[in-house]
């Protein structure tokens, strides 16, 4: 990459959370657009698990929004800075949502000046436990529905050629050649969103189960070549919880597939309690740590700062 590239791509970025942080300093409990699951930028390196050498580092970018179309907007959880939920969580809701990532090697790889990692377009409903099944809290919810889920990238592995140069790539150690496997998969979601879970008004818990449609996420290469393995073996179910500390919040996350344990993954994070500054460690170990080579287990380490907090 050319350094103005560098620098302009930089820019970009930095305007981005600069402008994420901004708007958790705003009342954002009556307004159409707003955050929906995190949002945070992290200086971080991937570690493939006996497979190849060590990833460069890279700033990795992770952001998330919402749009209201029908209903009462309302921000999932507890907002950053105001630590204060919705007036509307007690109204259902339509919302359209938009989940992406992507890592930035500044300097340290060729990355073109971004590799993608994720974009997940998707609709919404959001209903109130408490409202229409008459169990829960104020701000349980419970949700509905229909996504998209690929990494933007173009190499195909599938056709003959295509298999080939995978299979020559992954004996030869070449983990940049996956960062350009295309995947895809359109499901729908069902997921629940526990705020105050057992009356502890720290702790927040939530689930999701995916229902695949389809999934474009054959594997060509490697000891895995033509087992038919695809993304719902990794990705079918998703445990997580917060728990808020007077040293700050405490994640854990748990991804089950459709081969159990054989296929799980897991993460650990930490976000100091700091409004002005929301230092933020994360570590995340197991497969599905990047979409393009969903099967490989790997080991990722990241710090920088978190705007928005999880959601569903």
């Amino acid at each position: 990459m050319k350094p103005p590239t560098d620098l302009a791509c930089l820019g970009a970025l930095c305007s981005l959370f600069a402008a994420a942080a901004q708007a958790q300093t705003q009342d954002l409990t009556e307004s159409y657009f707003a955050p929906f699951g995190e949002s945070y930028a992290l200086w971080n390196r991937m570690k493939p698990s006996g497979w190849s050498t060590p990833d460069e580092h890279a700033l990795r970018g992770h952001y998330s929004f919402k749009y209201t179309v029908f209903g009462a907007p309302y921000v999932p959880l507890r907002s950053r800075v105001r630590d204060k939920i919705s007036a509307g969580s007690q109204k259902w809701e339509v919302f359209l949502a938009y989940t992406g990532e992507f890592d930035f090697y500044l300097g340290t790889r060729d990355s073109g000046p971004v590799i993608n990692r994720i974009s997940n377009p998707a609709g919404y409903v959001r209903l109130p436990l408490r409202r229409y099944l008459k169990i829960g809290g104020e701000e349980d919810n419970f949700y509905l529905s229909l996504e998209h889920r690929s990494n933007g990238q173009t190499t195909d592995v599938t056709s003959s050629l295509g298999a080939e140069r995978a299979r020559n790539a992954y004996d030869t150690g070449d983990r940049h050649y996956f960062d350009a496997v295309s995947r895809g998969a359109n499901y729908f979601g069902a997921a629940l969103e526990l705020a105050n879970a057992f009356g502890n008004p720290d702790l927040d818990l939530r689930v999701k189960l995916r229902l695949y449609i389809n999934q474009d996420s054959a594997i060509t290469w490697g000891p895995l070549a033509g087992s038919g393995r695809r993304v719902s073996d990794y990705d079918r179910l998703q445990l997580a919880a917060s728990y808020r500390t007077r040293w700050g919040w405490l994640d854990a996350g748990w991804r089950l597939g459709d081969l159990g344990l054989k296929t799980d993954s897991w993460t650990l994070s930490y976000q100091a309690p700091w409004p002005g500054i929301p230092l933020y460690v994360r570590y995340n170990h197991g497969p599905m740590n990047t979409l393009s080579n969903y099967t490989q287990s790997q080991s990722s380490v990241g710090i920088g700062l978190r705007f928005a907090r999880p959601s569903i």
